[in-house]
C-alpha cells in the first residue's frame, strides 16, 4: 500500500504532467459534463477529466463464495461500497495517464501509464486491471448486474503491477486486438518477490461493428449489431492461487506456500454481443493450479451467460430508462468434488448511464459435494451508483 503522502504526490504530478505536456496556445475550457465528469481542455489536445464514484448498497445478507460460506449467519447491511477518485489524462501527443484511488478504503487502484507505439500500437507500463477476462475487465460502475458471477471468485487474476503491449490490426477485414504482458503475479500494492513474472496473452476479433468495449448493457441502442471474441492465456508461478483487490491469497483447499509454490495456468473465452438495446455476453474458463510441495494438480472449470434488454417500451427520455437482466452460471471445482450454481434477476433504472443508475438483484446460489449435503442461499441487493 501507498502511504497517503504519496498518493497526494502522485495526483498532484499527474495534474502538473496534465498542464505542461504541450505549449497551451488556443483557448482552454473547463466544464462539468452531461455525463458527470470534470473536464478540462487545453485547446491544444490536452484533455483532463475526473470525477467521484459512489457505490452504496443495501442488502439481506452476505453472498457465499464458497461451499463452506454457506453456513455463515445472515448478516444484512447499508453501506458506502465503493468510494473512489478518477482522474484520466491525455496529452496532445498521446500519452495518457489512468488514475483511480478508493479513498473509501484507503487503497490505490490504477495508475498506469500507456505510451504510443506506432500508428496502432501502445505501451502500458504500472499497476491496472490486465485485460484477462471481460466480466472483471469490466468496472464494477459498468456492469449490467450488482455483482460479478461466481466464476470471478475463482478465476480472476485482479490487478497487477507490469509492462504490456498493446496492438491493432490495420486490417479492416481482420479487425484483431493483442495484449501481451509480463506482470508481477503477486497482485496490487505488492512489492515483486523475486518469482517468476505472471505472463499474459490476449487476442481479440472484433467481428463486428468494431467491437464493443469493456462495459456492459447497450444504453444507447446500436441498430447495427456489434461484437467481439477474446481469448486469454495465462501462466504464472507464486504462492498464491487466488487473487483480488486485496492482493494475492488462497483458494479454499489450499495453504500458503514458498513464492514459487503454486504453478498456474488459466485459458478464457468471452464473447460479447449488442443491438437496439439488447446485450449478450458468455465466458467459458478452465484454470489447473500445480501445487509443486504436493505434486497434485487441481482443476477448476466455470461458465456464465448473461443476457440484458431494454425495450423501446421502456425508454423514457429524461426519467432514464429500464433494462432487464438475468444470468446463469456454474463452476466445478474437480479437487474437491464441489460444484456450484447461479442464477440472478436484475433490474436497472439508468438515469445517467451508468453514471447515476440504481440495480435491483436477487441471486439464488447453490453448492454440492459429492455425498454432502446441498446447500443453497438467495440474496437480494439495492444498489445506487452515482457520479460526481
Amino acid at each position: 500500500m501507498y502511504p497517503p503522502q504519496s498518493r497526494k504526490l502522485i495526483v498532484a504530478a499527474l495534474l502538473i504532467l496534465a498542464s505542461t505536456a504541450t505549449p497551451v496556445r488556443g483557448s482552454s475550457q473547463f466544464e462539468y459534463t452531461d455525463d458527470r465528469r470534470w473536464r478540462w481542455s487545453s485547446g491544444e489536445g490536452t484533455l483532463v477529466t475526473a470525477w467521484l464514484r459512489t457505490q452504496f448498497r443495501a442488502f439481506d445478507e452476505q453472498r457465499p463464495s464458497h461451499y463452506d460460506q454457506f453456513d455463515d449467519p445472515d448478516q444484512g447491511d447499508a453501506e458506502l461500497r465503493r468510494g473512489r477518485f478518477k482522474l484520466n489524462i491525455q496529452t496532445q501527443d498521446g500519452l495518457k495517464i489512468a488514475h483511480e484511488y478508493d479513498w473509501n478504503n484507503d487503497l490505490l487502484y490504477d495508475l498506469q501509464l500507456a505510451v504510443p507505439a506506432g500508428a496502432n500500437g501502445e505501451w502500458l507500463l504500472g499497476q491496472w486491471k490486465p485485460e484477462f477476462s471481460y466480466e472483471r475487465k469490466v468496472s464494477s460502475g459498468k456492469q449490467t448486474m450488482a455483482e460479478r458471477s461466481i466464476v470471478n471468485y475463482w478465476m480472476q487474476i485482479d490487478r497487477q503491477t507490469g509492462l504490456a503491449w498493446h496492438g491493432k490490426s490495420s486490417q479492416t477485414q481482420w479487425p484483431v486486438e493483442l495484449w501481451a504482458a509480463v506482470l508481477s503475479g503477486t497482485g496490487p500494492r505488492a512489492d515483486y518477490d523475486g518469482s517468476k513474472p505472471m505472463g499474459l496473452v490476449r487476442l481479440q476479433w472484433n467481428n463486428a461493428g468494431g467491437g464493443v468495449g469493456f462495459s456492459s448493457s447497450d444504453i444507447t441502442p446500436q441498430t447495427t449489431a456489434r461484437s467481439q471474441i477474446g481469448i486469454s492465456l495465462l501462466t504464472n508461478t507464486s504462492a498464491y492461487t487466488r487473487y483480488s483487490s486485496s492482493g494475492g491469497s488462497q483458494l479454499p483447499g489450499f495453504t500458503e506456500g514458498s513464492r514459487d509454490r503454486y504453478q498456474l495456468w488459466q485459458v478464457t473465452q468471452d464473447w460479447r454481443w449488442s443491438k437496439n438495446g439488447l446485450a449478450l455476453q458468455q465466458e467459458l474458463h478452465w484454470k489447473r493450479i500445480e501445487d509443486k510441495t504436493t505434486g497434485s494438480n487441481n482443476d477448476i472449470y466455470g461458465a456464465y451467460i448473461q443476457l440484458g434488454y431494454i425495450p423501446p417500451s421502456l425508454r423514457f427520455g429524461r426519467a432514464g430508462q429500464i433494462e432487464l437482466a438475468t444470468r446463469l452460471a456454474w463452476v466445478d471445482i474437480d479437487y474437491s468434488d464441489t460444484h456450484q450454481g447461479e442464477a440472478a434477476l436484475a433490474l436497472n433504472w439508468f438515469l445517467t448511464g451508468h453514471r447515476n443508475k440504481f440495480t435491483l438483484e436477487v441471486n439464488r446460489q447453490y453448492a454440492n459435494q459429492t455425498d454432502a449435503v446441498t446447500r443453497s442461499d438467495t440474496q437480494v441487493v439495492l444498489q445506487w451508483d452515482v457520479c460526481f
